[in-house]
């Protein structure tokens, strides 16, 4: 709006109403209509001056999610049907599996797992035929087999007859039934020594 038609606006706003006619009535109309229809194309330049960035920012973001969408598309085609974690296995390979671990306990078959070069039926068969693990597992085996032998603290000598001992004591015997006992051990001492 130039400057001639917004001083005849402000002119005929500032005009009591009373003192406008017909005609002032008239053209005040008109060039609100005008100032607001101006002032709409400028708010609507504004929405589109500030919309085309916005545009050009998500096509710009659209075209590289649609790359990398067509780069994972081509690896999927590449893979072929054969999803990635799933090997496929040889049923022979798996039955030379399941010997080759029968046998070894849970924690021993993890032993031998660690040590396979990977996952495969094969690895793992080859961990087992490892000297290395081979040598762990008998050593882990005869520590719990001696850990058995041994018997617990609460009875050093194995022996604890109870009714025995409350005879003795009732008698008097209990030194007879000691000597009787020493006797015992020296001679399986001299036996086991033989």
């Amino acid at each position: 709006m130039d400057k001639k038609i917004q001083d005849e606006l402000k002119e005929l706003q500032n005009l009591p109403e009373a003192e406008r006619d017909e005609n002032q009535q008239i053209r005040l109309k008109e060039l609100n209509s005008w100032a607001e229809a101006e002032k709409t194309a400028e708010e609507k330049s504004k929405e589109l001056a500030s919309a085309l960035p916005q545009k050009e920012h998500f096509r710009t973001k659209y075209e590289e999610t649609e790359k990398v969408r067509k780069e994972l598309e081509e690896k999927l085609k590449a893979l072929s049907g054969n999803p990635p974690n799933v090997i496929p296995q040889d049923p022979i390979q798996v039955v030379k599996l399941a010997k080759a671990l029968d046998g070894y306990s849970e924690e021993e078959s993890e032993l031998v797992l660690q040590f396979a070069k990977d996952k495969t039926p094969e690895a793992i068969i080859e961990a087992t035929k490892n000297e290395w693990v081979q040598t762990a597992i008998q050593a882990k085996r005869e520590k719990v087999a001696k850990e058995k032998q041994i018997p617990s603290p609460s009875s050093p000598s194995g022996y604890t007859p109870p009714e025995d001992a409350e005879k003795a004591v009732k008698e008097g015997k209990v030194a007879d039934v000691v000597a009787k006992k020493v006797a015992e051990m020296e001679a399986k001492g001299r036996g086991e020594g033989a």
